[in-house]
């Protein structure tokens, strides 16, 4: 049943108030990866195959994923539904579609096909390095909800600070790809107005939409776009389920795809089921993000996880600004090198002492004689990012 007029702004089916939906359970089948869908591209049947995309590269190579016109179709559609959980208002909202375009990238298309489906007033900015162009199209054509990646945003509103809090008519941030950090968000709120900032979606390049964040939704919290897509958490050793609220691998079954069979796909990422109820009232199973397999690397024999470095930076020295982890090979050790945001910390050598005290491995490595460690304060621009999506590379592993 699909809902009426304004009674139920940010709800797309009555359904999911009434009772979970009903999900055939995950086939007995091996997992498939990133390399086995790559391999089974060279087989598909070319009826099969009529928009071409590529990943953006943030984790390794990027990799092509291939789709029927239906299956897009189908997928922007529930992606569009889960949009308007998110507290989209098409019928009100101005958004401005800033996410990367070019070299076969799909978040700008897809978000564009969202918007059209949802009738939405857009305007097709896409990413670009001309801040001040940007913000000028922004403000002549009165856009009030920006549609981009975190990294990009972040440096829009910091390029031209002046420009937008003047403005000050930005209400809403829809976000894909990364995370907010809380100060972020502190900041976007406090210094600029913002009233909502909110995940557009939760997807990936092989699999398209996962997932929506509803009004309700804190954090990294998603509903599964359960139209499409069957999930499993498995253990992060071992291939057994793990236990409800325990975190583990995410692997997602896509039960709508006409033009491939993507089974027990192993996505990448980390996370978690939440129980109980949802306080938008839909019952539609949810999942935590926890990060990518990628953000925990070996460094000096001890595995090194960058989100807990980022908290330490954030809870002892009040950083709000981006990070970037740097590992290059020494003269008899390997050296971890954490990059901030000068704009957001003035004393490195204060944030090392402090990371050092707050995260343990850190501080063992170091006095074992296994790793050198440091922090350098940069210009944002000098952040490495993926020339494609735009992404922060939140490990640079140079070894």
């Amino acid at each position: 049943v699909r809902a009426p007029g304004d009674a139920f702004r940010t709800v797309a089916c009555l359904d999911d108030l009434v009772a979970p939906p009903v999900l055939p359970p995950a086939p007995k089948a091996p997992l498939l990866g990133k390399e086995g869908v790559q391999r089974a591209l060279v087989s598909l049947d070319p009826r099969h195959a009529h928009l071409y995309f590529r990943s953006g590269g943030s984790t390794g190579t990027p990799a092509l994923s291939v789709f029927t016109c239906d299956d897009y179709d189908n997928q922007m559609r529930a992606a569009a539904d889960g949009l308007l959980a998110a507290g989209f208002d098409p019928a009100r909202d101005r958004a401005a579609n800033l996410f990367y375009c070019g070299g076969m990238y799909g978040s700008f298309i897809s978000f564009f096909s969202i918007l059209e489906r949802l009738n939405a007033t857009q305007i097709p900015m896409a990413a670009g390095p001309d801040h001040a162009m940007t913000v000028e199209a922004l403000v002549t054509h009165g856009a009030d909800t920006l549609f981009g990646m975190p990294s990009y945003l972040w440096q829009l509103f910091h390029a031209e600070a002046d420009r937008l809090r003047a403005y000050g008519g930005i209400r809403k941030v829809f976000y894909g790809g990364e995370h907010f950090t809380p100060e972020q968000r502190r900041v976007l709120t406090e210094e600029f107005g913002v009233e909502v900032i909110r995940s557009a979606a939760y997807g990936s390049t092989d699999l398209g939409p996962l997932g929506y964040q509803c009004t309700a939704g804190e954090g990294s919290v998603h509903h599964v776009l359960t139209d499409l897509h069957t999930l499993e958490i498995l253990d992060p050793h071992t291939d057994r389920p793990v236990k409800p609220g325990e975190p583990g691998r995410l692997v997602f079954t896509s039960r709508a795809r006409a033009g491939q069979r993507l089974e027990r796909y192993e996505i990448g990422d980390l996370g978690r089921t939440v129980e109980g109820p949802c306080a938008c009232g839909s019952h539609v199973p949810r999942l935590e993000l926890l990060g990518r397999y990628g953000d925990v690397v070996r460094v000096g024999t001890y595995f090194v996880n960058y989100r807990r470095i980022l908290r330490a930076a954030q809870e002892r020295l009040g950083y709000h600004g981006e990070m970037q982890l740097l590992v290059a090979p020494g003269s008899g050790r390997e050296v971890l090198t954490v990059r901030l945001d000068e704009q957001y910390a003035s004393d490195p050598e204060a944030a090392r002492e402090a990371l050092l005290a707050e995260v343990t491995e850190l501080a063992s490595a170091g006095a074992e004689g296994l790793l050198a460690f440091a922090v350098e304060t940069v210009r944002r621009e000098t952040f490495e990012r993926t020339s494609t999506s735009g992404k922060l590379r939140t490990v640079v592993d140079l070894r």
